[in-house]
């Protein structure tokens, strides 16, 4: 499955190749605050841990995988940069029974990207998405997120 940009976002699939890119976007506390209470993730965390389960759950095919998002240069102030990622896979994908037809839809952005709207952009992109691959397959499909906390930022997201 490929994802259209979007107005202002390019989307790719992340590959170990982009571990740098994961770890530098863990190293802000802020960022890593409603993760873990804001400790910076170590570059072998990255790569022992965190990509390998990237390539666990993800489904090309399917639309399943962390999607990184780069802003597209002539649309935004930010020049062409990667912002973060959305995270699509099914609930409960670690389980003995994971539920295929719910996918999970998470993110993570970069401080400076926070507030502009590319957080929804994003999401929205990448949901509109999915729900037409799922409806060319005629597979029933559900979304959810789920935040543990709820951020006071939420609302510019």
């Amino acid at each position: 499955m490929q994802i259209e940009n979007s107005e202002r976002l390019r989307f790719e699939v992340v590959t170990k190749e982009d571990a740098q890119l994961l770890f530098d976007l863990n190293q802000d506390p802020e960022v890593m605050r409603y993760i873990n209470g804001g400790k910076p993730s170590t570059m072998a965390e990255i790569e022992d841990y965190f990509i390998p389960r990237i390539e666990g759950f993800t489904n090309l095919d399917a639309g399943w995988g962390l999607w990184k998002v780069t802003t597209l240069a002539s649309k935004t102030s930010l020049s062409e940069s990667f912002i973060g990622w959305i995270l699509v896979r099914p609930m409960d994908f670690y389980t003995d029974t994971p539920k295929l037809e719910d996918l999970e839809v998470g993110w993570r952005f970069t401080q400076a990207s926070w507030g502009k709207g590319y957080a929804t952009e994003a999401a929205k992109t990448v949901c509109q998405a999915l729900v037409k691959h799922s409806q060319s397959n005629g597979n029933p499909l559900r979304i959810s997120a789920q935040s543990p906390i709820r951020p006071t930022r939420a609302r510019s997201t």
